[in-house]
This record gives C-alpha cells, structure tokens and sequence, in this order.
C-alpha cells in the first residue's frame, strides 16, 4: 500500500544526491520524454495498471516524478519489476491530495526508448472520466554533475464505466496485466552483485578505484554499503558510490548490498600483491620478536641446566 506525505517538502536521501550531484543546474530537453500506458476504458470497482515510461536520448541517472490523477480513482499498490529504477530510496507515497511522488536512480545510465520507471495500480471507484498528468517531472543527466532536465510530459484520459456498460467481449481488455496478488508477492531472492573491483587508479599511484555493478529486479537496491582493510582490522560500513576512490595502502574490500524487502548480499575482494606489501614487513617483525624470544628462553634453559 501506498503511504501518505506529510507535506509535499522532501529531502532526498544521501545515496541519491551521490547520484545527481548537490547543487543541479536546470535545462530543458525536448529529447526526453515521460508518458503513460494504460487502457482507455475501465470497470469501476476493479483494478487496471497505469505504467510510467520515458524515452531518452542523453544519458539518465537519476529521476523525480509525481503524478496527478482523478477523485474517482485512488492507488492500490504498485510493481518495480522490469523498471530501471534499481536505486530506490523509499517506496512511492500518496501526496494527500490525488498524487502518488516516487523517485531513484540507475546504476547503470539510461539513454533509449520505452525505459519503465514504475507500474502504478488502480482502482476505479466511479463512474466517469479519469484523467492521469505529471504534478511535476525532473529527471538528471549521468554527466557527473547532477544536472536536472526538464523532460516532455503528457496526460492521458479514460473512462471508468460500469460493467454493464462495457461492449461484448471487452472486459478482458479493460484490466490489464497482472493480477493484485501477483504485484504484491513478497520479494525473497537477495539482490545480485554482478562484479566488484579494485584497481589502481591510472593518475594516482597513492590511491585505488572500487567499482561494483548490483542489481535487483523485484524490490530494487535500497542501499550498498562498503567497508575496507589497510592493515589488519575491517573499517565500519558505510554507504559507498559508484565508482569511488579508497586510498592505495587498502589490500581488502567488503559489499554489502541490500534490496527493498530487505534481502541482504555480500562480497569480499583480496589485493594479495597490497596484502604482501602492507601486512609481511608487519609479520616479519613479529615472526622475528618471536624467533628472538623462542631462541632468549632456550639459551636462559640451557644455562640454568648447565649450572646445575
């Protein structure tokens, strides 16, 4: 179910400002364009699915939707599943007065046609036309510095009908796609870490890169965190980005990704080559205090023996 907005003031979550910068810059881009999917005529009483899609042809990273709809309808649930919205700070939320916000990020940039962002589901509850606009659109450029783009939007209308008033042979076209129960199944698989990486960075001998590529395709990545080694004890975990530069005496790193229902995945990554310049002198030292006291308390033993 969808949870309502105290106010329509939010902050965004550190995780997504990493994404889209502190301080974005504002364009407009006719190239870019967020739109609807759902059928033109509904049954009130039941349940229909309206998709949010968006076309681009410059590299998105990051987006902030809020949408509009009619008093004879209200919102149900809704379905990440096949958006390319793997970064999700929160779930969508009822704004309180016939709007639904969401927003989240892509690990990966997105520039093609027909991306889903979010599959909104319905219910009519009158008789009448129903209409579904963009309250407000922003969505922000993968170029480093958060810059926001205005994109092209639309509204759609339908008709929420009784069912008796649907033409023979209709119905099944007016409730679309899945049923509620299938939308709302609880997500149990962990999300996916495709790859993780740690090399030196090309223009700085003093420090490396840590990349990750991670996944999710049910409840989304709600947060990757990271932790590392330079000697011998592990750092505590905190919120990484990607990609992000670690300093280049670390021989050891940890992620920790975390989905929506909060399934939990976890990889660790060896610098052997660091470990042997960072750890050995440090066990060499040890290894040879040892020797020494092995070989004092041997010598003292046999002079004691001698003595008696």
């Amino acid at each position: 179910m969808f949870t309502r907005m105290r106010s329509n003031k939010f902050v965004r979550p550190i995780g997504l400002i990493c994404l889209i910068g502190l301080i974005p810059s504002v364009t407009s881009a006719a190239s870019t364009k967020v739109y609807f999917s759902a059928p033109t005529q509904v049954m009130t009483g039941q349940e229909f699915l309206v998709a949010v899609f968006i076309d681009s042809d410059v590299d998105l990273n990051a987006y902030s939707v809020e949408i509009s709809y009619s008093s004879n309808v209200e919102p149900t649930t809704f379905d990440w599943r096949g958006s390319i919205i793997d970064l999700r700070p929160d779930q969508p939320r009822s704004t309180g007065s016939g709007g639904v916000f969401f927003e989240g990020g892509s690990l990966s940039p997105f520039a093609s046609e027909g991306g889903k962002l979010i599959t909104l589901n319905f219910k009519a509850l009158q008789e009448g036309n129903v209409e579904f606009g963009f309250a407000r659109a922003e969505v922000f450029l993968a170029d480093g510095q958060g810059t926001k783009i205005t994109p092209e939007s639309n509204s759609i209308q339908m008709t929420a009908v009784s069912a008796g008033a649907l033409p023979a042979g209709d119905s099944a076209a007016v409730v679309a796609g899945q049923p509620l129960s299938e939308v709302a199944m609880p997500d149990v698989t962990p999300p996916e870490i495709k790859e993780v990486s740690l090399t030196q960075d090309p223009f700085d001998t003093h420090q490396k890169i840590f990349g990750f590529i991670v996944s999710d395709d049910d409840s989304g990545v709600r947060s990757v965190e990271g932790r590392l080694r330079t000697v011998l004890f592990w750092s505590d975990w905190a919120s990484v980005q990607n990609p992000m530069a670690v300093s280049g005496s670390v021989w050891s790193v940890a992620l920790r990704v975390t989905d929506g229902a909060g399934n939990i995945s976890e990889r660790v990554l060896y610098d052997w080559g660091a470990f042997a310049r960072r750890i050995a002198p440090f066990i060499a030292i040890v290894a040879a205090v040892v020797s020494f006291l092995i070989w004092f308390f041997r010598r003292r033993a046999t002079r004691n023996i001698t003595n008696t």
